[in-house]
């Protein structure tokens, strides 16, 4: 039971990295199509 509920725990944080990768690029490709470098500059 610990072996699963370790593994069901990593499932899960893999999933939420997955979701804030995703984010951040599409972030990222917000700020670029918005103003690309020049805007943080």
């Amino acid at each position: 039971m610990v072996k699963e509920r370790r593994n069901r725990a990593i499932k899960v944080l893999i999933t939420y990295m997955a979701i804030i990768t995703i984010i951040f690029f599409i972030l990222l490709a917000l700020i670029v199509c918005n103003g690309g470098i020049k805007g943080f500059t």
